[in-house]
């Protein structure tokens, strides 16, 4: 593959159109099943929410697969390395 300069960072699609679909990590589809149907691209890079945005409760990360879920119980607020997908890929709650 060849490398260019766009002067921009890696962006990939969001939205409901990629809900339950594998892209790569420049948000291409992997799963054969076409093109991701998505009108908004977003940064992979994005700054850290302050502080005081933060969530201070106590709520659990579900991923959906139940194995993980019942291994590695883990807080929504931290990062999981039992998480199939990076931040930006999850639908915001």
């Amino acid at each position: 593959m060849k490398v260019r300069n766009t002067g921009r960072p890696i962006s990939v699609p969001v939205g409901t159109g990629t809900l339950g679909r594998i892209m790569d990590v420049l948000g291409r589809p992997i799963d054969e099943a076409g093109p991701i149907q998505s009108e908004e691209l977003r940064s992979i890079h994005a700054p850290a929410p302050k502080f005081d945005e933060l969530s201070p409760s106590v709520e659990l990360l579900e991923t959906g697969i139940k194995v993980i879920d019942l291994i590695c119980r883990s807080q929504r607020a931290a990062r999981s390395a039992c998480s199939a997908a990076p931040a930006w890929a999850r639908p915001s709650t």
